[in-house]
């Protein structure tokens, strides 16, 4: 049966491709992950480089909206339920500030991401 509101190449089919497609995209995410796990990273830098003596703290740049930000791979993934998007927004977030290199972190993201995809489409989380 399908379930309204998922493309054919979404995370949500991600058990369906085969191996050639799903490589492709993990290699893809992988990647695209690790930017901006990176890019996380030297913003955070340059914030507190800028806000050195400014007790407000309040001189920000941040990485979504300036640059391209994990919300971009939400729409490519097929992830448009708000629900979703904050929670696989939340989830890139909590890796972004964890430890160790910004390929492990990616890896945890992707890993996180693919599980609770499924998650959602097989207990019909789908449906809006």
């Amino acid at each position: 049966m399908k379930i309204p509101y998922i493309k054919e190449v979404s995370i949500y089919n991600q058990d369906k491709f085969s191996t050639d497609k799903f490589e492709v995209i993990r290699r893809f995410v992988d990647t695209y992950l690790e930017k901006q796990i990176e890019l996380y990273d030297m913003f955070g830098a340059i914030n507190s480089f800028i806000n050195f003596k400014n007790v407000e703290k309040d001189n920000v740049f941040e990485v979504e909206g300036k640059i391209i930000g994990v919300k971009n791979i939400f729409s490519i993934a097929g992830v448009i339920k708000p629900s979703h998007v904050e929670i696989f927004e939340d989830t890139a977030y909590h890796y972004f500030t964890s430890e160790g290199t910004p390929a492990k972190g990616a890896k945890k993201i992707y890993k996180s991401w693919m599980d609770k995809a499924l998650e959602f489409r097989d207990h019909w989380y789908i449906i809006e």
